[in-house]
Order: structure tokens, then sequence, then C-alpha cells
């Protein structure tokens, strides 16, 4: 960057990169006012415009938790008719700001509308390879590990590795189908659902089989349950499975490590309106396998692009932790030092109120929090598509409003995850590659996520399927080896829900 140019009351600087390129870089700290409308609606308008991508500028990856050894650390088109359906009938989130989620999005995107359809739409396949900054490398070392031998393997050979190594793998994913249709089975075994490649395989999916609305209906995910099952095949079995509405949550597992699970649960908890109703919340599964516990949740959270959106989906990451802890974790009546739960140093969050929230990782020895978490970028479309353009992946990681929040300690403290090098997951035009034409121009943003404790757990790899086109959003997927308390442990009768699944639209108060 070589030089700049901009009023401290705009939001951005319009600084002229290496070869040439103009690109918009935030000057203004978080939570600073919006700023003169006119000189917003002249930053929309030259973004808009474009800019040639950067002959020269090269940016540096991004601090992510993961490093180079692989061990984590802690943080610092056009609408539907089946859009138009959801927005009739969706019901909202707990009590919003006058019009709720979508709404919102309308207020929020309203300015700088015009001067944002002047431009294309942004389509991947039109960055150029080559050339510019380099967008960094997703996360992968699967080759470079020894996993559990699945594939073509005897289960009792599979049983020896596990009680030996003392680890398992686990590949779990995000995704929001959209109340699109269900995939053909191969087509799930090509890009979403490895067959024999993973022990244990935890699959989490919003508006799932059917839209929101429809959903409330209808609530049953057995036919989709029953797909990924068809398409894991007959060497996996069922631990669980949990529906809340649209969201569900199913976990499947290879027959070779089933003799060691044990204590299954499953529950489900609303956000939405004053937390009854299930068109958002979120999902637990929880069992053991050996000695070691596990819980696998998976949540749907606010849409909301008011200001305070970002909170709000704090505020429910908060109540799905502590409703979680509370009817699958292991009761305790130790005193809790202020801030602290009543293990090592596990933080407790305050909410509204002065109220405790408990956290996951002080209940559990293994954490995986995945979802549409609905966490956006805290910039207009058209600033968004010109990072995109000139592939300032530091500058879109440093608006995202999920990475402030882990940052800043509103939410999500003690998880790790994995770095953001794959391109934001929404929202796209149906069966393309490029980011909202619609009227409403969402700006792009990593909202489909896999979050974890990473203590006992390497991430191998982390990454969206950008070729499953079937919805507005991309899968996510996180792959890891796990360390298992399984020496000396012998099956035992009490399975608790192993194999079931249940089903609900809202919590009877």
């Amino acid at each position: 960057m070589i030089t700049a140019d901009a009023d401290a009351a705009d939001g951005y600087a319009w600084a002229e990169l290496d070869g040439g390129a103009l690109a918009p870089t935030p000057i203004k700290p978080r939570g600073a006012g919006a700023g003169d409308a006119k000189i917003e609606a002249e930053e929309a308008r030259a973004a808009a415009a474009g800019a040639p991508l950067a002959a020269e500028s090269k940016l540096a990856s991004p601090v992510s938790d993961v490093k180079d050894n692989g061990d984590a650390a802690a943080p610092g088109g056009g609408a539907t008719a089946k859009e138009e359906e959801e927005k009739a009938a969706e019901l909202p989130d707990d009590p919003p700001a006058v019009g709720g989620d979508d709404a919102a999005e309308e207020r929020s995107s309203a300015v700088g509308r015009a001067e944002e359809e002047a431009a294309p739409p942004l389509d991947l396949a039109d960055l150029p390879e080559g050339g510019g900054a380099e967008w960094p490398a997703v996360h992968d070392i699967v080759a470079e590990v020894e996993l559990p031998p699945i594939a073509g393997v005897d289960v009792e050979a599979t049983r020896a590795w596990v009680n030996e190594r003392q680890q398992i793998s686990v590949y779990t994913v995000t995704w929001n189908m959209e109340g699109q249709p269900l995939p053909a089975l191969e087509e799930l075994r090509a890009r979403v659902l490895p067959k024999d490649k993973y022990a244990v395989v935890v699959i989490g999916t919003e508006e799932c089989e059917r839209s929101i609305a429809a959903s409330a209906m209808n609530p049953s995910k057995e036919q989709w349950e029953a797909c990924v099952g068809a398409a894991l095949g007959e060497d996996y079995v069922k631990v669980a499975g949990q529906t809340l509405q649209a969201t569900n949550l199913v976990a499947f597992m290879h027959k070779s490590i089933t003799w060691a699970v044990h204590a299954v649960k499953t529950a489900a908890v609303p956000t939405g309106m004053g937390n009854t109703l299930g068109n958002k919340g979120g999902i637990g599964i929880s069992f053991m396998i050996g000695a070691t516990s596990f819980i696998f949740v998976n949540a749907h959270l606010s849409a909301s692009r008011e200001p305070d959106g970002e909170e709000t989906r704090n505020q429910h990451f908060r109540r799905i932790s502590n409703a979680l802890c509370m009817m699958l974790g292991p009761k305790t009546n130790e005193p809790v030092a202020e801030g602290v739960s009543a293990a090592s140093g596990f933080p407790r969050y305050r909410g509204e109120g002065e109220r405790t929230y408990e956290c996951l990782m002080f209940h559990f020895d293994r954490v995986f929090f995945t979802g549409d978490l609905n966490y956006r970028l805290d910039t207009k479309r058209a600033v968004a598509d010109v990072y995109l353009r000139n592939r300032q992946h530091r500058e879109l990681v440093g608006v995202e409003q999920l990475t402030h929040s882990r940052g800043s300690g509103g939410a999500y403290l003690g998880y790790a995850e994995g770095p953001l090098h794959f391109r934001p997951t929404y929202k796209y035009d149906k069966g393309v590659d490029h980011y909202d034409s619609g009227p409403k121009q969402r700006c792009p943003a990593w909202t489909d996520r896999v979050l974890y404790k990473a203590q006992g757990a390497r991430l191998l790899r982390y990454d969206c399927y950008q070729e499953e086109r079937l919805s507005d959003h991309r899968p996510v997927y996180g792959v890891f080896l796990v360390d298992v308390g399984v020496a000396g442990h012998e099956e035992l009768d009490d399975k608790g829900r192993m194999g079931e699944s249940d089903s609900q639209v809202c919590s009877i108060q």
C-alpha cells in the first residue's frame, strides 16, 4: 500500500495498492457511528464501480487458531416463491426491532442499493488465477496423519487399532439446504459424505427437507436421516438424531467403534420468540466413547442485520450452551468463583441481568459446535465485492463478526476454529458460484462454521464443498483426529438413546 486518501468521517480509506488498484480499508473503530449518509452513498458508488486487481501486492495470512504443526491455540438470485412464503410465514426470533429479520435485512440493504445494482454479480469463476494478492491455502494436513483404518478392514482390526492408539477420526458437517429436495446418494457420497473414511460422522443441517415454515407443520427429518445412512452404507450405525423444526443433527458411527459407545442423550433448545419457538435454536447430541464424553451441537441462529444482530446471536449461543449443559451435562453442586466454572478455569458467560451461562467445555471432554450461525461481515456489499476481487483476505476477516465476538470475549470463549481460508459460504444464486444478484444484494459472509474444543482434538482439514450448489449456502466441514479413553473399557448395556431420533417444533413451558 503506497498511498491513502480519506476523511476521518468516512468509514474507509481508499488506498492505492502496488500496481495502481484501489481498495477500501476500514479506518473507523468498531462501534463508531454510521457517518453521514451522503458520504456512505459516495463510498458505495465508488466501490460498485469496481477496481482492477492489484498486480503485485501480497497479503500475509491472518493469525489462525491452527498452527503449522496442527495444534490449536485458544483465540485471542431474485426472490423465489419459497423465499416469499418464508418471509410471510416464518415466525420471528426473540422480539426484534420492528419488522423482524427480513425487514432488518431490507432496511440495512436500502442504503446504497441503487449504486450496488449497477454492478454485475461477483462470480468466483471471474477471479483470475495468478497475479494480485494470494488467497491463503485451505488448512489441510490429512495426508500427514495416520487415521484409523476403516475401508476394507476387518472390524476387529480397527478395534485393535483404536485400542492401541486411543484415537478416532471425527468428521462433522454443517449445511443449510434451503428447503431444497434431497440430493441423490451418488451426489452425497461424492461431495458431502465420503463413504468408509471416518469413524464418527456427524452432520448438522438447517432448512432440511422443507422450509422453516413448512417444517412447523411437519418437522420430521426421517427421510434425510435415512438418506445419510444409505450414503454411508451398512457398516455405519446411527447413534442418534434430533430435530428442531427445520434444523437437524444426526450422528453415525462405524460399527468397529460402537462397542465403546454408551450414555447417548439428545436435546433441543429453541431461541425463537420467547425462547419457545423452534424456527431458530440449537440441538445437542452427547455420548460417551469409553471414558471420554462428547457433545456435538448444531445451531441455526438469528439472521438479524440490525446493529445489535451480532449480540443477539451471541445471546442465543449463550442460551443454547447453558440449556444443553443443564439437559445433557453432568450435574455439579460445587461452589463457583465469579466468572469461572467449577472446574479448571473455563469461563462462564455473563448475560443480560447478570444471568450466568455454563460453558460446554467444562462439562464435556470433546466439544464440537457447528451450524448456520449467521454472523455477517460488518461492511457493505460493494466493499466486500472489492475485497474479494482484490483477494484482500485479511480485510474480509477483519470485518467478520464471529471473529470479533471471539476476540472480544462476547461469546465462544475457549473455542478454537480453523482459518477461514475458503471463500464466504453465503449467499449464492441457485446452482452457480456468484453471490446474491437479487434485489436484496446480500453481502457475502462466512455464516456456516465449525468450532471445537482444542484439548484432545486435532484439526486436520477445514473447508467447504464449493462444488455442492444445491442451496444458497455451501456445506462446511472439519476433519479431526480425537483422543479417546477406551483402554480397558468393556461394552456396557447402558446405550441410552442409541439409534433413536426425535423431532419437535417448540418448547412446552
